[in-house]
């Protein structure tokens, strides 16, 4: 009897471990593709910095140019 019941416990042991290996599974798909928007979100974060350096930059030298014009003018193009 004993020996009957140890077959018993050790089929439902195979049994919970098929159906840990499935969650694992599973969450290892989520976790990857967790992984990927994370990575996409990085790039979208340079990108944005980039951006937003590149629209400086054209203020900056819009300000100047226009400086540099208004004072030609008010100084009578010297």
């Amino acid at each position: 009897m004993a020996e009957g019941s140890l077959h018993q416990d050790v089929g439902h042991l195979e049994g919970k471990l098929e159906s840990l290996e499935k969650s694992v599974e599973k969450l290892t798909g989520k976790v990857e593709v967790l992984t990927g928007v994370l990575d996409q979100g990085k790039g979208a974060r340079w990108a944005a910095l980039a951006f937003l350096g590149l629209g400086a930059a054209a203020v900056s030298v819009l300000t100047t140019i226009i400086t540099f014009f208004g004072m030609k003018i008010t100084t009578g193009g010297n």
